[in-house]
């Protein structure tokens, strides 16, 4: 909702991408299916930060709230679940990076200043979580799934049964993928482009610039579910992750 809220909409329609984002398949599975609430956490906090970077990033002066938003999102989602922090983490950087370009005719200095100072508060807020990640990090290779192979994990990139396209194309929800549900949200993903279009030509520059990068990275991040051969050029904590 704070993300609609900064991109312009307003009443009962800015609500929507946040009831899409908390009925989506994955998401429920992760409460009801599998009680999995580390994941749930990690997840739920990678839209707060994104909201709360933007408007660090855009503000001509901070505020005491959104920073400390900010902070707790970065806090939780670095330190409740390793999986969703890279690439979740990874995600965030490279629509840090669309933003960057769709909106680079800002004075520069203005720019790389204010992504310096969010940056810093970033890796402050990360920090706080040292006693965890720190162990994390020395002890990776010495777990379960960082001894690849093993029974659970045959090899990178190891879910592949997961993410065939019956299963993550398919808004009918037929069943799902060793007990999780996976579906993208298509019917939305397919209204969004439908719309996208009729409003073309009120799209300004920079807004353009940023539906290209985004759509760049969705189309990605889709092809690492669907093919297994871009996974042997990740770096190796990606590829079991």
């Amino acid at each position: 909702s704070w993300l609609s809220g900064q991109a312009g909409l307003r009443g009962w329609r800015a609500h929507v991408p946040g009831l899409v984002f908390v009925t989506s398949a994955y998401y429920l599975t992760n409460i009801y299916g599998r009680g999995d609430w580390g994941e749930t956490l990690a997840t739920s906090a990678i839209p707060l930060v994104a909201a709360s970077a933007i408007w660090l990033l855009r503000a001509p002066r901070w505020r005491i709230l959104p920073v400390i938003l900010f902070t707790v999102a970065i806090a939780t989602l670095t330190g409740t679940h390793n999986i969703t922090a890279l690439w979740g983490t990874t995600f965030l950087l490279l629509v840090t990076v669309a933003a960057g370009w769709a909106w680079w005719p800002t004075p520069r200095t203005i720019l790389l200043r204010r992504y310096l100072q969010v940056f810093g508060l970033a890796a402050i807020a990360a920090l706080l979580n040292a006693w965890y990640l720190l162990p994390d990090l020395a002890y990776s290779r010495r777990t379960l799934l960082g001894a690849i192979p093993n029974p659970f994990y045959p090899g990178p990139p190891g879910h592949l049964w997961y993410d065939s396209p019956g299963q993550i194309f398919n808004p009918l929800r037929p069943g799902a993928a060793h007990g999780v549900y996976v579906q993208l949200p298509v019917l939305v993903l397919v209204w969004t482009l439908v719309v996208l279009f009729i409003v073309r030509r009120r799209l300004d520059r920079p807004q353009r610039r940023l539906f290209m990068g985004t759509t760049i990275i969705a189309v990605g991040l889709v092809g690492l579910l669907l093919f297994e051969t871009p996974w042997s050029y990740l770096p190796k904590p990606m590829q079991f992750a």
